[in-house]
């Protein structure tokens, strides 16, 4: 049996490292490139997250292994418990907190819910009410039973007085449907000349205002437009009914935009003496309108009113919204006839 020679570690290292320089040497010789292992992105972050989770176990238990020194294997086991304790109990506190924070949210969820639902419900009910009672109001009066009997009763114990008491009741409600009729009639007559003059001169100032936006568009529109329904059966047949439909009775910005196709389509370009002769008929129309409204509004001022309520105006006219008043003026009119 041969003795084993014992080796230290210097020399193990010392062998090593020979053994590496040898292979280095011999890597040159043969000039092979020597490069290093690549590492994917994903390698290199794990290893970080390695690296500091390492640095930060070593550091926990160098603090541990400070804070326990002196202590005794039971106290240290103490403590250990402790602390997982604390950690569950805030675990399941935040917990509890978290479950009563929803429980409160649900519910006071709900109480609002329930609140809206019961405001619609009261308005629904109270609409419903509303409206029966207004048609309650208006609707034939329908005897009840106890009345048809007695009505009936009283038919056959004095037939002649019955029929006088209809006939009474039958004149009373013609005589109040003739009223009624009249009154209308009364309201028309007094409403009616103050609805024309507004319609007409809400007619006059929009068709104003129409041609004065064309002539602003196009300051050679009263020159133009006269060209276009030529120009129109010039267009395929496709596109003639669209444009002639434009042409007679088009809005403001349809009419605008079928004189600028008519310009491009054409090259026709407004002339510079063009645009003095429109802004004039432009200025003359508008004249006109305001000339026109005062003269409406002029007129319906010196309707009689009677003596209902005015708005506050140089003119002191009617409120047109009293409507209750001048149902109540013309009524008490004709119940005096």
């Amino acid at each position: 049996m041969t003795e084993k020679t014992e080796v230290s570690a210097e020399e193990e290292f010392a062998a090593e490292f020979d053994k590496v320089a040898l292979a280095a040497e011999q890597v040159a010789d043969k000039k092979e490139p020597v490069t290093a292992p690549t590492k994917t992105p994903d390698e290199i972050e794990a290893e970080r997250v390695s690296a500091e989770a390492t640095a930060k176990a070593t550091t926990e238990a160098k603090a541990r292994e400070e804070a326990n020194r002196g202590k005794t294997p039971e106290e240290i086991e103490a403590e250990r418990v402790a602390a997982e304790t604390a950690t569950k109990e805030a675990a399941e506190a935040k917990v509890r907190d978290e479950a009563a924070a929803k429980v409160r949210a649900d519910s006071e969820a709900k109480a609002q819910a329930d609140a809206q639902a019961k405001t619609e419900s009261d308005a629904k009910v109270k609409a419903e009410a509303d409206a029966k009672a207004r048609a309650d109001s208006v609707a034939p009066y329908e005897p009840s039973e106890d009345e048809k009997k007695a009505l009936a009763q009283f038919e056959k114990d004095f037939p002649t007085e019955y029929a006088a008491m209809q006939a009474r009741l039958k004149a009373a409600d013609k005589a109040t449907n003739a009223k009624v009729q009249a009154a209308i009639e009364g309201v028309m007559k007094v409403y009616g000349p103050r609805l024309a003059a507004v319609e007409n001169v809400a007619g006059a100032t929009a068709q104003d205002q129409h041609f004065a936006e064309l002539r602003r568009q196009h300051v050679d529109y009263d020159a133009v437009i006269a060209k276009i329904p030529a120009w129109i059966k010039s267009l395929p047949e496709y596109a003639q009914a669209g444009a002639q439909a434009v042409y007679d009775g088009g809005t403001t910005g349809a009419v605008a935009a079928l004189v600028s196709d008519f310009k491009k389509a054409t090259g026709v370009v407004a002339q510079g003496g063009d645009n003095g002769a429109a802004e004039k008929a432009r200025l003359e129309a508008e004249a006109k309108a305001a000339a026109k409204a005062k003269a409406a509004a002029d007129a319906a001022a010196l309707i009689p009113v009677g003596s209902r309520r005015t708005n506050v105006g140089p003119k002191g006219k009617a409120d047109p919204n009293d409507f209750d008043g001048a149902f109540d003026e013309v009524a008490a009119t004709y119940e005096k006839k």
